[in-house]
């Protein structure tokens, strides 16, 4: 089963739209609300679009998919205007062999938990934060808040399925949509693409783009080609190992010229090696589309950091996203950082709760085999 869980959307139509365009391309099973349905809240600003009587019919048109628990705000009122329902303090759900609790976090939360064994979880929202963490002997997920995000947060939601959790922010992606301009016909390509955002996002709200997801890892390829398929997209790769993907009807192998020049958005996810330093330079981004995108997760020296910003001052690209640069922390002169639309984050696309557990699970065991007398990866004896 595939469960998409929200929380907080303190009555925004905008937002719960939003929502519900999610829980549509995600294919899940059920809604699981965490409360906080209809009203702002004394403490909160007034979300975009307040529309509780538009959130009350969108929310009944879909009533037999819903499971919700009931939050602070949440009153009986509104559960006279709601046809599921909302008052319930908390759920149980299992999962992989674990409880899960869901409540709103108002009344159960980690300062006043619940009964829990090991390995269950505390799953609420109220706080507007996303949080996905281990605390003692019990997970705690958050999935953060629809309409009111806290503390720099995204607008955020939590996928649980049979693979595992995942947060995901649901407007992220369609950032560059809004400011990209993008008309139809044009090509993207997403370069390193990894799990495929933002360009199956992207692919996904402006159909009448031809997007290519480019990557140098043959299974970050798979899991994009899988995602892609569904959204019956066209997807050009190129990588250093390619595999057989005879199987997949809108799948091709090609070089790296005619990447360049059939792509409206490139993704690249390579390594850094003496064959991809540079990769993205004058002479490439002469190949490309006028007017397509460039995105880089991998390695900032992939990117020649002057021309790919000539070549957005002149208006050859339209934009790009880059989490990595050449210098990280940029010095003050790095052109890209005064580019037109060129779009920066801290270097942090790597940072997923997984992620960051994995790296200290490894330094855990790391120190433990050395204070056995078993130290690993040795270099220098």
């Amino acid at each position: 089963m595939k469960l998409m869980i929200v929380s907080d959307i303190h009555g925004s139509a905008y937002y719960c739209e939003k929502m519900l365009e999610c829980y549509k391309k995600e294919n899940a099973d059920k809604l699981v609300v965490l409360g906080d349905v209809l009203y702002h809240g004394p403490r909160n600003d007034l979300p975009e679009e307040y529309a509780p009587k538009k959130v009350i019919e969108m929310l009944n048109n879909i009533k037999e998919e819903l499971l919700c628990v009931r939050g602070n705000c949440d009153t009986e009122v509104d559960q006279m205007v709601l046809k599921f329902p909302i008052m319930a303090d908390y759920a149980l759900l299992y999962w992989n062999n674990r409880m899960i609790f869901v409540t709103h976090g108002h009344n159960h939360n980690l300062e006043k938990l619940p009964m829990l064994k090991k390995g269950d979880i505390l799953l609420h929202g109220h706080t507007h934060i996303p949080v996905c963490e281990k605390a003692g002997e019990i997970y705690y997920i958050n999935p953060g808040s629809v309409s009111i995000p806290k503390q720099n947060s995204e607008h955020s939601y939590i996928i649980l399925d049979d693979e595992g959790i995942a947060i995901k922010h649901f407007l992220d992606c369609l950032l560059v949509c809004k400011y990209a301009g993008f008309k139809d016909g044009q090509k993207v390509i997403d370069v390193g693409t990894g799990a495929g955002f933002p360009g199956l996002v992207i692919a996904a709200a402006c159909p009448f783009l031809k997007v290519t997801l480019l990557d140098s890892t043959g299974k970050k390829l798979k899991a994009v080609a899988d995602i892609a398929e569904a959204f019956k997209m066209k997807v050009n790769a190129v990588s250093g190992h390619e595999t057989d993907q005879s199987h997949r009807k809108n799948f091709k192998w090609v070089d790296m010229e005619t990447l360049a020049s059939e792509s409206d958005i490139i993704s690249f996810h390579c390594p850094l090696t003496e064959k991809t330093t540079g990769l993205v330079n004058k002479a490439f981004i002469d190949k490309c589309k006028d007017g397509a995108i460039i995105i880089n997760t991998s390695r900032g020296p992939v990117v020649n950091d002057k021309d790919l910003a000539d070549a957005l001052n002149n208006g050859k690209l339209r934009g790009a996203g880059l989490d990595v640069l050449t210098v990280e922390p940029p010095k003050a002169d790095n052109p890209l950082l005064s580019a037109k639309n060129c779009f920066i984050t801290p270097h942090i696309a790597w940072a997923g709760f997984e992620t960051r557990e994995r790296l200290m699970n490894i330094l855990e065991e790391n120190v433990k085999a050395y204070l056995n007398g078993n130290p690993q990866n040795i270099v220098n004896k």
